[in-house]
């Protein structure tokens, strides 16, 4: 990800704690900017991990979206889909766990621990 769009993403996330709950602007930001998806991937996960999402519906799409790039994606880009597949299905047993489903967040955290094994 290059620095301008790292400040962008900075400054948003700074921005949007200062006036509030913004993310359903920032989503309507998402859906008219063109970025590439490795960056759209990027930007909303640091959405929902900065703004606590605890909206499971929220990393189910993402998961989706991580696992349908995956699958299509061009070998320089199958490290960076598959890391943060990892990370999408962690933060889905942490909302999981947040919700008091227990059985599924140990499933997701066990998932996610492969998932990040076999990055190493």
């Amino acid at each position: 990800m290059n620095s301008a769009l790292k400040i962008c993403i900075l400054f948003l996330l700074y921005t949007n704690t200062i006036l509030g709950d913004e993310i359903d602007s920032l989503r309507a930001v998402l859906k008219k900017i063109n970025f590439n998806d490795t960056s759209r991937i990027s930007l909303q996960i640091a959405i929902g991990e900065l703004e606590g999402v605890y909206r499971l519906s929220f990393w189910d799409s993402l998961k989706v979206e991580c696992e349908n790039k995956l699958n299509s994606a061009k070998p320089n880009e199958k490290l960076f889909y598959q890391k943060n597949l990892a990370t999408i299905i962690n933060d889905l047993g942490f909302v999981a766990d947040e919700q008091g489903n227990s059985t599924k967040a140990l499933e997701a955290y066990k998932k996610a621990l492969v998932l990040f094994e076999q990055l190493d």
